[in-house]
């Protein structure tokens, strides 16, 4: 079967690290797999089997001299502000690099990394009269706290435009109950439960660690993140653990939490890591906490898991329960909460061998997550939409 995955880029971004992992499963599993990219000059981050094409709808390396081409990659000030001026070419114009690559590619089945993608695909395909079904991936919570609504744009994607979809993904049960609210049932025929694989194999043991806490994401999503509620509890418990530190990796602005530090005056005792080999800190964190405020699914917390760290995950309306299944794998705490946020990490800190437990658990449970388990319900959507027997 031809597939093609479309995506902005393949740069950053949980779920185009996604989109890289589903195509070198699809390619591992013999089918014609390309990733459509609509970016310029975005490097490629995420490692892609060389069974995958990479194409990107408009070839500026075919309309480009082959060294300025890559001079451009390299200047990323430059990559950038073309990118941005690609952004803003009217869509009627993209469009008609996106059906002829289409066209050329003739899949069976498109997958669309994000609902904001439906329509652009959609009108490519009009336009070359195909009726190509599209497969729409999303990778966002279908319902957010009051403090910060889902936008109306999202939910005319969510609760509207989702009717038109062919077949539509969601990361969690919890997600699939919101749905059933709100949709008939002919429409939740076409929804299926598809969490994120796997980055990382698994651990064979849990290995050697330091006495670190991690936590992992962007500095400037603070907020969201409940990085100032994790600040918090590690302020109200840290004297009892002078020989433990937490860490922090991440990038963008972190003005705002070395402020917090200051305020709570721990700034010997957090560290900032910035952008960094996150599967090594995994390896070395004895623990890691999950502190966001609302999180779709947390594919930092599954990484964690694999790694062998004990995980303290707070739970936004069942997303994160769905992963710590029970107080053997992990500890799930509620949202918004600095101190039981300071209590679990105390209780894992104090009792070693109940963090040992923890870890070779946590190990355990993530290899449902592992990429051949996840392709697995990639072929069940593929039978259930007819396309393979």
């Amino acid at each position: 079967m031809k597939i093609v995955i479309y995506a902005w880029s393949l740069d950053n971004g949980g779920a185009e690290r996604v989109a890289s992992l589903w195509a070198n499963g699809f390619a591992e599993q013999g089918h014609k797999v390309s990733i459509v990219l609509d970016s310029l000059f975005t490097p490629i981050k995420y490692k892609v089997s060389p069974n995958v094409a990479i194409i990107r709808q408009y070839h500026p390396q075919k309309a480009i001299p082959s060294k300025l081409f890559k001079f451009i990659l390299k200047k990323h000030f430059l990559s950038n502000l073309l990118e941005k001026i690609w952004y803003r070419v009217p869509q009627n114009i993209r469009k008609i690099f996106l059906a002829n690559t289409l066209q050329k590619e003739n899949p069976d089945v498109i997958i669309t990394v994000l609902p904001a993608y439906y329509k652009r695909i959609k009108d490519a395909l009009n336009a070359i009269g195909k009726n190509t079904p599209i497969i729409v991936t999303d990778h966002n919570p279908y319902e957010r706290p009051e403090y910060a609504p889902l936008s109306v744009e999202r939910i005319k994607e969510k609760f509207t435009d989702s009717y038109n979809y062919d077949f539509l993904t969601v990361l969690t049960e919890a997600d699939k109950l919101v749905l059933q609210k709100r949709m008939d049932s002919s429409f939740m025929k076409k929804v299926y439960v598809l969490p994120n694989p796997l980055t990382y194999t698994p651990q064979v043991k849990i290995p050697p660690k330091e006495k670190t806490i991690l936590a992992a994401g962007r500095l400037d999503d603070w907020h969201y993140k409940g990085f100032d509620l994790l600040l918090q509890a590690w302020s109200n418990i840290h004297r009892s653990f002078p020989d433990w530190k937490l860490k922090i990796a991440g990038g963008n602005d972190k003005s705002t939490l070395l402020k917090i530090c200051k305020k709570l005056k721990i700034e010997d005792r957090v560290d900032f890591l910035g952008f960094v080999d996150i599967k090594k800190e995994y390896e070395k964190a004895e623990i890691f906490v999950l502190s966001s405020r609302y999180e779709g699914f947390g594919m930092v917390l599954t990484e964690a898991m694999s790694q062998g760290c004990a995980c303290i995950a707070c739970d936004y309306k069942g997303r994160q329960r769905e992963i710590i299944e029970n107080d053997n794998q992990g500890v799930i705490c509620p949202t918004d909460n600095e101190e039981e946020i300071a209590k679990a990490i105390s209780n894992i800190i104090s009792n070693r061998q109940y963090r040992q437990k923890l870890q070779e658990n946590a190990i355990l449970r993530s290899k449902y997550y592992e990429l051949p388990n996840i392709m697995a319900r990639w072929n069940d959507i593929f039978e259930r939409m007819g396309l393979i027997n």
